[in-house]
């Protein structure tokens, strides 16, 4: 997971563009594709099973008509008669009971041929004899059907196809079906002659191959004994199916459809059982055909998946160029500032979040150039070349040495108190010097602070009471130099100098936690709560905003001066320094 989040944000948008967009979006199409998919395979099969089906009544209505005529035939009072009688009658009356039966189902026959296109002939015949025939003649002494047609004592069966001898054609080539069966006596049960209806297989194929538009493929009528009687194909007439691969499993189902494979292709079966008879019949189409359709719809979802490919592609290059890319410049020139180098250059031709951003960025950068040119940089200037000119303006050696002759000629002259001031005073002025170091002791910088007072006493007499309180562990710590006298300076001039009678002030250096605070407190006029505004004190306050700057600068922001003052009570100033445990016994021996 880290390293998931140590990536590049280039690299993260495009793992949660794969992780979230495509791979879900190709799982989605994957799964709708294969529920699709199935669902169109199905429904095509059932459809398909469905349009085969249509041909179930035509086919149906032929074999029910058929045998409703052999049952009119066979229970015809003029037929029966003729055939119970015909073995005992003269050839003469025969014919005129022929006559007469040809006058009886005349009409009616010539009927059922014109209207049943499929009835090819009508005959009955008894031991190889004809006795009676309408439709194509067919020659005698055909008794191919006979003896099953006697074994089955009146049950009607159809054969299989088989080709029609013409009496009068010798050369026609027609294939035929018969639907069989014995006329029995109906008084005696005495099998009488053999009934045969002729059907023309070629006729019979138009009832239910029309349905089959297949470029590919074949549809045919099994018998029970897999034998083919009827096809859309005439070569496979007479064809037996029982040593394909489909047989057995088409003899499990009574209706349906089963795949198989072939050579070269995979194909689809569909069947379904003919009622009254012992026929299938059977659709066999390629499944490549068949499934067509799903085939174009699973090449438009490849299509859509290649399609959202290519925009999520473009997305992310759109995404890298808008969002990733100008982040990068953002990122490099951030690292440019934080190495210290403030010349950024980010062009900002955009005013979206980045933009803005990157607005805001540069305009930053700017001000904080132009805060450490004309506040930091400035004020630290201005600061040493303070500095520097009030060291330059007297010479260390010569202020020294004029002083110690001056104290010298004092002591001759044995003017002892003068010696005293003088010495002092050259205290005063090596310990601003010092040496150009900006850093001192809290010792010393007491030591300074008492030699001030020293002289201030002598000036003011005992009107200023002076005390000054100090943690003996922190006389050796380094503070900014010349931070407490400038304070003690101002309580003096502005606090007590105006103020009628004696005062006092207190300085206090003590720890608190981790912090120095000095406190420099007197009793003197004080000063209105609106004088003290650091950033707003007139020239008299000059020194007190100076040490409050220097020591911010130098400590930071949260480190300075906190000055209370009530007209007529006091002013108390306290600073606050960081407390880092260092000694400056360097500083405290130079001087």
């Amino acid at each position: 997971m880290q390293r998931l989040q140590d990536l590049s944000l280039g690299k993260k948008l495009l793992l949660y563009l794969v992780l979230f967009i495509i791979i879900p979006l190709i799982t989605a199409a994957v799964l709708i594709n294969s529920k699709a998919t199935g669902a169109l395979y199905n429904k095509t099969y059932e459809n398909a099973i469905e349009v085969l089906k249509q041909t179930r009544f035509n086919i149906e209505s032929m074999t029910k008509e058929i045998e409703y005529m052999s049952l009119s035939i066979l229970s015809d009072e003029s037929m029966q008669d003729f055939l119970r009688n015909y073995d005992h009658t003269s050839p003469l009356e025969i014919e005129i009971h022929k006559n007469r039966l040809y006058a009886a189902f005349n009409e009616p026959f010539q009927y059922l041929l014109d209207s049943r296109p499929y009835i090819d002939s009508i005959s009955l015949n008894r031991h190889g004899r004809m006795l009676f025939q309408y439709g194509d003649m067919e020659e005698d002494g055909n008794e191919e059907f006979h003896e099953q047609a006697y074994s089955l004592k009146g049950i009607p069966f159809w054969t299989s196809v088989y080709p029609f001898k013409s009496r009068f054609k010798a050369n026609q080539n027609k294939q035929v079906i018969s639907f069989v069966r014995v006329i029995n006596d109906l008084d005696t049960s005495k099998p009488l002659a053999v009934l045969k209806i002729n059907v023309n297989e070629s006729t019979l194929s138009k009832l239910y191959s029309d349905i089959h538009h297949w470029d590919e493929g074949t549809i045919f009528i099994v018998d029970a004994s897999g034998n083919i009687i009827s096809s859309s194909d005439k070569t496979q007439l007479g064809q037996s199916i029982t040593d394909q691969k489909y047989y057995t499993q088409l003899n499990k189902q009574k209706s349906g459809y089963l795949k198989f494979s072939g050579e070269s292709k995979d194909w689809v079966l569909f069947h379904y059982e003919v009622q009254t008879t012992d026929w299938k019949v059977v659709q066999i189409i390629p499944e490549k055909q068949l499934i067509g359709p799903v085939g174009i719809i699973n090449l438009f979802i490849f299509a859509g998946i290649i399609i959202c490919l290519i925009f999520g592609l473009i997305f992310s290059f759109i995404q890298h160029k808008s969002i990733v890319s100008p982040l990068k410049r953002l990122y490099i020139e951030m690292n440019k500032v934080r190495k210290g180098d403030f010349n950024v250059k980010l062009p900002i031709t955009k005013q979206d979040e980045i933009g803005r951003v990157s607005f805001i960025f540069v305009d930053m950068i700017k001000q904080i150039q132009e805060l450490i040119e004309r506040v930091y940089k400035g004020q630290i200037r201005e600061q040493e070349s303070q500095l520097k000119a009030l060291q330059a303006q007297i010479n260390p050696h010569f202020l020294y040495n004029t002083l110690d002759s001056i104290r010298w000629t004092a002591v001759k002259n044995k003017d002892f108190a003068v010696s005293e001031q003088i010495e002092v005073l050259a205290d005063l002025f090596r310990h601003v010097l010092n040496h150009g170091d900006t850093f001192t002791t809290i010792q010393q910088e007491v030591k300074h602070l008492e030699d001030y007072m020293f002289i201030q006493n002598i000036r003011h007499g005992s009107k200023i009471e002076f005390e000054c309180t100090v943690d003996p562990e922190l006389l050796e710590v380094a503070i900014p130099k010349l931070i407490l006298q400038p304070l003690v300076e101002n309580a003096t001039q502005h606090g007590l100098e105006p103020k009628m009678g004696q005062g006092k002030i207190h300085v206090l250096i003590t720890r608190k936690a981790d912090e120095i605070q000095i406190v420099v407190e007197d009793d003197g006029v004080g000063m209105p709560e609106n004088h003290i505004c650091l950033g707003n004190m007139n020239t008299e306050g000059y020194g007190i905003r100076n040490i409050h700057e220097r020591i911010q600068l130098t400590y930071g922001e949260g480190y300075g001066l906190n000055i209370k003052s009530e007209p007529h009570v006091g002013t108390k100033i306290v600073i606050n320094l960081p407390w880092r445990g260092e000694r400056s016994n360097e500083t405290a021996n130079r001087g």
